[in-house]
């Protein structure tokens, strides 16, 4: 299994030291600190930024812990359908023998981001984009409860390498591809749930100095469609 690397985006100040601590629990040393790009007003921007095969084994690990309980807890939080990646994820793990000391190491991550986010910040788990986008991309957490945690890294994880690939070949097309207005609180591109249970990334492209939008969508089996609306 994939050994779990994780860094921390900030702005400024220290408030993020409660979550870089839990990460720890998980990295075996202190996460390393990145400065996010902040704005005119309020900065309380906060991220745990990994690459999709940290975030498949993180949530790997969650569902060997949680396990139905995780699924059944999120469905519970999410109205309508629901993209299925942690139930996916579920139904594959085999039965954890952790000791209560790792499920211990999930709820402290959980407290921590639950309190940050009760003090106004917004927390985003996220996938690094390598200064692409202002910010990384991203999933928002409104909670932080631990099944909206492991919903989001199972989603990062599943994910996160073909939408890579997506936005690469776009860009070895010749086509610049960049963050469309539909971000998050920081930034960055959205990672959103839509009402059907899909997921979708709203992106734009410029190519010979003309901008289009892009959506790269993938329903709730995974499975990626990319659409441009017509011109």
């Amino acid at each position: 299994m994939t050994k779990i690397e994780a860094s921390i985006g900030r702005v400024h100040g220290d408030r993020y030291l409660p979550i870089s601590n839990a990460l720890e629990d998980f990295v075996g040393h202190p996460p390393r600190v990145e400065n996010l790009q902040g704005w005119a007003g309020p900065n309380d921007l906060l991220q745990i930024i990994m690459d999709w095969e940290s975030w498949r084994t993180f949530a790997t690990l969650g569902a060997g812990i949680f396990g139905a309980a995780a699924v059944g807890k999120l469905g519970q939080s999410i109205a309508g359908d629901s993209y299925d990646a942690l139930k996916r994820l579920v139904s594959r793990a085999s039965p954890s023998e952790a000791k209560s000391t790792d499920s211990e190491k999930f709820e402290r991550l959980e407290r921590a981001i639950k309190d940050a986010i009760a003090d106004g910040y917004a927390v985003t788990l996220s996938i690094p984009t390598g200064g692409q986008f202002r910010n990384n991309l991203g999933i928002e957490l409104t909670s932080g409860d631990l099944a909206q945690i492991l919903d989001a890294s199972a989603i990062l994880g599943e994910i996160g390498q073909d939408l890579r690939h997506a936005i690469e070949s776009e860009e070895q097309s010749g086509q610049k591809v960049y963050g469309a207005a539909h971000g998050n609180r920081d930034g960055g591109p959205k990672i959103e749930r839509l009402k059907d249970g899909s997921l979708a990334i709203r992106l734009g492209l410029e190519k010979d100095g003309q901008s289009v939008p892009l959506t790269i969508q993938y329903d709730r089996n995974g499975k990626r469609i990319k659409q441009l609306p017509p011109t």
